[in-house]
């Protein structure tokens, strides 16, 4: 039997040996253990769970939790360190004790996910809620931030994978995902009702051209849905999961799209992160864009961060008046952050999981954060050597426009850039997490605090 059937074959029997790896050594000792089987890569000062193949340090999916233990500065490295396990581990034979894999197929489920359905007395419809809990939600009392996805047939699950992912590298915080959609679950998804469904929901007006699509028949219905979204699906995720209301998102593509710019211009207290993807801003000839100046002029006005994506194989008729909707909201809403990209060689399909994946890096993350440029004496305020109390040591220096963080890994120098948000918030847009400085009462820095890659620690700084 080749490796990789041992590997699965040992993954999915009832009680299996745990492998033990030692990148160093190359060997493989069993210890009992409970199913599902886990491998452990030591290598360094870095110690990895591994579970279902795959390493991914302090990263918790469900109620399986993975985790690393060293500088939380070096979950990049830790990271790759994973993966180096997982090929070595394929590599080598499995030496454990092999139970025969079960006869009957395993249904496949996302952990800490639930489906539940409300009727609207609305508009009279039926929705499906597929909703993704974060980890350690039974064991809190907090709120959550929420983002509502559109599609959530199609889109739950390729976003909460998007979102798991990011969360390796804190770039997102735990929330609480809900995919709003239709019963059902015809493989297909874009059935004819399905279609019909969405177009009548997510549309501003009744499309009076004949052929569009063959839609006009079942459009116009965006204003009763929006008021299903505010009066019965926000209480009822307020009251059923603890949702923050001061941190809602709304984020859809295509006729999606269409809909969360409809939102955001038409109802801006709701919501305060929305992704607008590849929206369909040509429907009922642009009518999108006499929601501006009303907008403009109402006591609440749009706010918040609102990402615009479109690919750029999507022709004219989309790019166009994508990013005629970009300029239009930076030159009206003040208090609106926005941010746009056209991805290049990618089609209205294939731009999504990108899409999807940079938007929650500009609304939750230091993608398109800010920054300003540090004066010489805030500068040196954080040069020197730092240490925090279990050994990690970093540098900082000055460098550019920011600084630089400098340690040492395996051996080797490694190095980050460093931004200011503001004097006491540093960032780094290749890694999420913030540097704080603590300052005693005459204003020096004494203390930093740390959660970029990881969680947080305290730095102390060096004495020489």
């Amino acid at each position: 039997m080749a490796p990789l059937d041992r590997l699965l074959s040992v993954m999915i029997s009832h009680r299996a040996d745990q492998l033990l790896l030692r990148e160093d050594e190359a060997t493989v000792a069993p210890v009992e253990a409970q199913t599902p089987v886990t491998f452990r890569c030591e290598g360094s000062d870095e110690v990895f769970s591994v579970r279902a193949m795959l390493a991914f340090p302090n990263q918790t999916f469900g109620h399986h939790t993975v985790s690393h233990s060293g500088n939380p500065m070096r979950r990049i490295a830790a990271v790759l360190a994973g993966v180096w396990c997982a090929v070595l581990f394929f590599a080598l034979p499995v030496v454990a004790q092999q139970a025969p894999a079960s006869a009957t197929p395993i249904a496949v489920s996302l952990p800490n996910t639930v489906q539940r359905v409300l009727v609207s007395k609305v508009t009279h419809v039926t929705y499906r809620l597929d909703i993704a809990l974060p980890a350690g939600f039974d064991t809190t009392t907090r709120k959550y931030p929420v983002f509502l996805m559109l599609d959530g047939n199609l889109a739950f699950a390729s976003t909460l994978g998007i979102y798991t992912g990011l969360g390796l590298g804190n770039g997102v915080p735990p929330m609480i995902l809900v995919g709003v959609g239709y019963p059902g679950n015809d493989p297909r998804v874009f059935t004819p009702d399905y279609v019909a469904s969405r177009t009548r929901d997510y549309t501003p007006t009744q499309e009076k051209t004949t052929g569009v699509v063959g839609l006009a028949p079942k459009s116009g219905e965006a204003r009763a849905f929006l008021t299903f979204i505010r009066d019965e699906l926000i209480p009822f995720l307020e009251a059923e999961y603890r949702t923050d209301p001061a941190d809602r998102g709304l984020g859809g593509h295509s006729l999606g799209g269409l809909f969360t710019t409809y939102a955001l211009l038409n109802e801006p207290a709701l919501f305060t992160r929305y992704w607008v993807g590849s929206p369909s801003l040509w429907w009922d000839n642009g009518v999108s864009f006499s929601w501006i100046a009303p907008a403009k002029a109402a006591a609440v006005k749009p706010h918040g961060r609102a990402y615009i994506t479109v690919g750029s194989e999507e022709s004219d008729v989309m790019v166009v008046p994508m990013k005629k909707l970009d300029v239009s909201l930076r030159a009206n809403f003040s208090n609106l952050s926005v941010g746009a990209q056209v991805f290049p060689e990618e089609t209205h399909v294939s731009v999504i999981g990108a899409a999807i994946s940079r938007a929650f890096r500009f609304l939750y993350g230091n993608y398109g954060r800010p920054s300003i440029l540090l004066g010489p004496k805030e500068t040196a305020g954080y040069v020197g050597a730092w240490k925090s109390a279990d050994g990690q040591q970093v540098t900082l220096v000055a460098k550019g426009k920011g600084m630089e963080l400098q340690q040492s890994m395996v051996g080797k120098k490694v190095s980050m850039v460093l931004l200011a948000a503001d004097r006491d918030h540093l960032f780094s847009r290749a890694w999420d997490g913030t540097v704080t400085a603590e300052r005693d009462g005459a204003g020096k820095v004494v203390r930093l605090r740390s959660d970029v890659g990881g969680p947080p620690t305290v730095f102390e700084r060096v004495r020489k």
